[in-house]
């Protein structure tokens, strides 16, 4: 599979591409972080804060002896400096010097609290030009969980980010990008192509970055709109999951919806990493957003709980 070692939960999504044994493309940023030795420093936080001028460093560097001339401000956000793993993991705000110091953590940075709208772009570079994104914003459900994505025009000042940066350190880059914006800033680069809207894009797509990891060509140019739902649970819950109904909504995929894939092993335990508190158990793509939430609210109506029937015994 040309795919780089996608999670279980993953491989549904690339299963009507070919094998292609002499093309790798990451999907995850820790194949993204071993297959681009020149560019792996974008998983660098810290660095990329620094280099938008951002208010941040390091854990221990957070009071005013530091910053001459300047008073600290807080509440402070706090997140490992490099984390391939995702979801949201060792994020929080430190309210205090107090809070801080009491959650000192080796590896992790401070920065300035952004505002604003949470937002990505999916890009395809070839020799440090853009030659196809897409961008898309999210409904968020905090802390670092979302209940959807949707695809949507983006905005200029966006835009200028997006071009300066690739323009700057992706001068002779080829591959699949993505940016995390938090307003108007970036606050993570990936190496790798997003799951979120790739049933979405379609299996031309797909097929179009073999060719780009192949030969260095792309030849899929379409403008997609559509949507990308979630279903996070509480920790609390082991959910028992009903896999004939799993059978039945993804029966309906290529008409309402473009995939259901449940992002659970069959015992109820998650096959990722979490954000705090929370649990991800499905990922519906789709062009009709009511059609996703119907589905979610099916399916999640119909998980049990493994800890309240254990509690009744």
């Amino acid at each position: 599979m040309p795919f780089k070692d996608p999670d279980l939960w993953d491989r549904r999504l690339y299963a009507n591409v070919d094998p292609c044994p002499d093309v790798i493309i990451p999907v995850d940023d820790t194949e993204g972080w071993i297959l681009n030795p020149d560019y792996r420093w974008v998983y660098n936080k810290l660095a990329l804060s620094e280099l938008q001028g951002l208010k941040c460093g390091p854990h221990g560097t957070w009071d005013d002896r530091f910053w001459v001339g300047h008073t600290f401000q807080w509440p402070v956000f706090s997140k490992p400096i490099c984390n391939l793993w995702g979801n949201s993991i060792g994020i929080e705000i430190l309210e205090n010097l107090q809070d801080a110091e009491s959650k000192y953590a080796g590896g992790h940075f401070w920065m300035e609290i952004l505002e604003g709208e949470v937002s990505s772009i999916d890009l395809v570079i070839i020799n440090g030009t853009i030659v196809w994104s897409s961008y898309y914003q999210a409904i968020s459900i905090p802390p670092g969980a979302f209940d959807y994505w949707f695809t949507a025009m983006m905005p200029p000042r966006i835009e200028r980010q997006r071009n300066l940066f690739v323009d700057r350190y992706l001068d002779d880059y080829t591959g699949v990008f993505n940016f995390e914006f938090k307003g108007e800033k970036i606050i993570e680069c990936h190496l790798r192509m997003p799951p979120q809207f790739t049933a979405v894009y379609g299996d031309d797509f797909l097929r179009a970055l073999i060719e780009l990891y192949r030969n260095g060509n792309f030849d899929w140019y379409e403008e997609v709109e559509g949507y990308s739902v979630a279903l996070y649970i509480e920790d609390s819950i082991k959910p028992i999951i009903d896999w004939d109904l799993v059978k039945e909504i993804q029966a309906e995929e290529g008409s309402e919806i473009d995939n259901f894939t449940v992002t659970m092993y069959s015992d109820g335990t998650p096959e990722q990493t979490k954000p705090p508190g929370r649990t991800r158990v499905c990922l519906i793509q789709t062009k009709n957003l009511q059609a996703g939430l119907k589905y979610r609210d099916m399916f999640h109506q119909s998980i049990k709980n493994a800890n309240e029937e254990l509690s009744g015994i």
